[in-house]
């Protein structure tokens, strides 16, 4: 009986430690800055800080994003971000006090009706395309999923090295890796096509999952599938 319940405890204890990680967002110190994809600017200027602002950020609280620039068709942005109600923002003072438990988490597929690159050239740069029709796609997920994203996308772009073709191609889609992790504040990164597998692996999940076309059980496994299959940069 006694053994019952202690190997009952080390299950439980086991559990709770798993379900705790599940949680975790992914920090680092400043030192830690990422050399490992082709470093991105985040300025709001030019034709990808309209894209950011359109397609990924667009007034949302956002922890992370892909955005896809196709070299002939419509660019696309996969985001994540959460919302805190104003009661929750009141009990703790201000968006920096509120624990990620009492957040919550969206991922959002956004996708202009027609290249905002084209738009962009015809107005030579000047102010922010008004007119442009963007469709967007959306889901509620709960924060282990976050947690998850955030988690492979900070080690994407802090702890994988990448061949040189992948950020040096001249044509083809690009690929563009954000997401902020505590004490670096937004890292960013560049790939370009064909992308390395996990990152190709991760983009197809989060659409699909995002665009209902897979079940959030199957993207969920997937995503813990590749953020144990990650191999870390020595």
């Amino acid at each position: 009986m006694n053994y019952l319940k202690i190997m009952t405890m080390m299950y439980l204890s086991l559990l709770w430690v798993s379900v705790s990680y599940a949680q975790v967002f992914y920090e680092a110190s400043p030192d830690e800055a990422p050399d490992h994809l082709t470093p991105v600017s985040l300025g709001y200027q030019g034709y990808k800080g309209e894209l950011r602002e359109l397609l990924c950020y667009s007034n949302r609280k956002v922890i992370s994003y892909v955005l896809i620039t196709p070299s002939f068709s419509a660019e696309s942005c996969i985001a994540l971000y959460f919302e805190v109600d104003n009661e929750i923002l009141k009990k703790f003072g201000g968006i920096s006090g509120v624990p990620n438990t009492k957040k919550k988490y969206f991922l959002s597929y956004s996708e202009p009706h027609s290249r905002i690159w084209i738009d962009w050239l015809d107005r030579k740069g000047e102010g922010v395309g008004a007119n442009i029709r963007i469709e967007n796609q959306g889901i509620h997920v709960p924060i282990d999923f976050a947690a998850t994203l955030q988690r492979i996308m900070a080690k994407l772009l802090l702890e994988v090295r990448y061949p040189k073709y992948f950020s040096y191609s001249k044509d083809g889609t690009k690929y563009e890796l954000s997401a902020f992790v505590k004490g670096l504040g937004y890292i960013s990164g560049e790939a370009s096509s064909p992308p390395p597998k996990g990152v190709s692996r991760l983009i197809s999940t989060i659409e699909n999952v995002t665009r209902k076309l897979i079940s959030y059980e199957d993207a969920q496994y997937t995503l813990s599938k590749i953020e144990h299959g990650i191999v870390v940069s020595e």
